[in-house]
């Protein structure tokens, strides 16, 4: 891609990224930096320094570190983080922000309109305990309240599927028309790549350990699927998050793995080599998912799903192509999926051929970063006339496309994802 010309005494524009943590940029947004490096952003971070910080510079990288406390129950230190987050908008002065997840949406779209930014692009990376299935809506009503102060009119915001943006047009959180799909964050198809497992069938569960993720339903399943087919490995990946009042019992997992039900392998640092192992992987979730990475790294790396026909779960799940829909909460259901795939080796491979094309065609990360600098490039179009900043001419969004051809091409927000 060729780069823009900086014309003398132009400065490149400015894009923050918000997130919760230093870890979860590296995992999920990492190829969005790098794809808006190209287009001519100079690329900032904001999140909970968790890994080391020389690590963004080495990449060319700004980063910021910021606590966003989780959850609402702790209001003054809501308050607290409001106040640091628009101190750093008032200093960085970007030209745009995109707030990360709905805590970073609630804590960064207040103190975006406290700084008076004119860009700010919210991105929600799944509704979380808000979009849970079961949840106390009446328990998260000051949530719902809040996200609808913190998104403004003239701000955009970005979904993973069409269950959580219909939710937020439903509560009239936002009016919609400055609304896009783009589905999920995107996986690495060069990294996580298609190869034959040895040895006996496993079957994976990965991703952080907290109850709505169905853990307990697969290990109930699991104890149906043994007892057909006793040499197949039922495998759970990931460790419990100790900030998540839903965490699993680090105890009870381990009580699993004694008794040889499951094996827990903790946490892994070599996803892809873990998903060349598996022969199925099942992710029965009932949580407010975007689009799980999980499913999107197991499609990418040709290997047949099983999970739950419930928001973002069904954006991969292509029931008969990529593998099977189940309800969620129903163990025999799950168990006789994975019993249909394990019984039938040359179903799991047609399936898992499938689900790499998928991933290619429709979720490789150079495809979402594109769709997602698109609406950087709509959104500066339509703040242009609201933005002024000091030192030094900045370029327009117009100018800016030079270097991402065809950014600036007419586009309906509600069908961006349909863009192949």
């Amino acid at each position: 891609m060729r780069k823009r010309k900086q014309a003398k005494g132009n400065v490149p524009m400015r894009l923050l990224l918000v997130v919760s943590r230093s870890d979860y940029f590296w995992t999920h947004r990492a190829s969005l930096a790098r794809w808006a490096r190209r287009a001519g952003f100079e690329v900032h971070v904001a999140a909970r320094q968790v890994t080391n910080v020389e690590r963004f510079a080495r990449v060319g990288l700004h980063f910021h570190p910021v606590d966003l406390p989780r959850g609402m129950r702790r209001p003054l230190a809501q308050l607290a983080a409001v106040g640091r987050l628009a101190a750093l908008y008032r200093r960085l002065r970007p030209d745009i922000v995109h707030h990360l997840s709905v805590q970073a949406i609630v804590v960064g779209g207040l103190a975006a309109r406290l700084a008076r930014l004119p860009c700010v692009v919210h991105g929600f990376t799944g509704l979380g305990a808000l979009g849970t299935l079961g949840a106390n809506r009446t328990s998260y009503h000051l949530a719902w309240r809040l996200l609808k102060w913190a998104w403004a009119g003239h701000h955009f915001a970005i979904f993973q599927n069409r269950d959580d943006l219909a939710d937020c047009v439903s509560r009239g959180i936002g009016d919609g028309k400055h609304a896009a799909v783009i589905r999920s964050s995107g996986v690495d198809v060069r990294r996580f790549y298609p190869s034959p497992p040895d040895g006996d069938p496993i079957v994976l569960l990965a991703g952080r350990l907290i109850w709505p993720k169905g853990v307990a339903e697969f290990v109930e399943a699991t104890r149906r699927v043994k007892a057909r087919f006793p040499t197949a490995r039922f495998v759970v990946v990931g460790t419990p998050d100790p900030d998540n009042a839903c965490a699993c019992s680090a105890e009870w997992l381990a009580h699993q793995h004694r008794t040889g039900v499951i094996e827990w392998w903790g946490h892994r640092d070599d996803m892809a080599s873990v998903y060349q192992e598996a022969a199925v992987v099942a992710l029965p979730s009932w949580y407010g998912e975007g689009v799980p990475k999980v499913l999107l790294e197991a499609a990418a790396s040709g290997r047949p799903l099983v999970a739950t026909d419930y928001r973002g779960c069904r954006e991969v799940v292509v029931p008969g192509r990529t593998g099977y829909r189940v309800p969620p909460r129903r163990p025999d259901q799950l168990a006789e999926a994975i019993g249909r795939l394990l019984e039938d080796a040359e179903l799991r491979h047609r399936m898992g051929r499938q689900a790499r094309a998928l991933a290619v065609s429709q979720f490789n990360d150079h495809l979402v970063a594109r769709k997602t600098i698109d609406v950087y490039f709509r959104c500066l179009e339509a703040s242009r006339q609201r933005s002024t900043f000091s030192g030094g001419t900045r370029p327009t969004a117009r100018d800016a496309a030079e270097s991402f051809p065809g950014a600036l091409e007419p586009f309906d927000l509600h069908t961006l994802d349909e863009a192949a």
